[in-house]
């Protein structure tokens, strides 16, 4: 899925056989979880973190993330809860 046109490249991390262990994957995550994303020299991991980064790095409509205050504590409210 693309929202907001942002370029992008979806790579498959076989869970199944650790590759989410594997020690080139470890330099995107130390952590070794997914998701994670690698936007030049800058990796990060996480759903909700890489969405505030998208959303703070990029010019995105509103409606997906509003500037709001008061609307985007809410919003990171039941982002965070799940």
């Amino acid at each position: 899925m693309s929202i907001g046109k942002i370029p992008h490249e979806i790579k498959v991390v076989d869970l199944s056989k650790g590759k989410h262990k594997a020690e080139d994957f470890l330099k995107v995550n130390p952590r070794g979880s997914v998701p994670s994303i690698t936007d030049g020299d800058f990796s990060l991991g996480e759903s909700n973190a890489i969405l505030r980064y998208l959303f703070a790095t990029r010019d995105l409509p509103e409606h997906l993330y509003p500037k709001d205050p008061e609307v985007r504590g809410h919003v990171d409210m039941w982002m965070d809860y799940a």
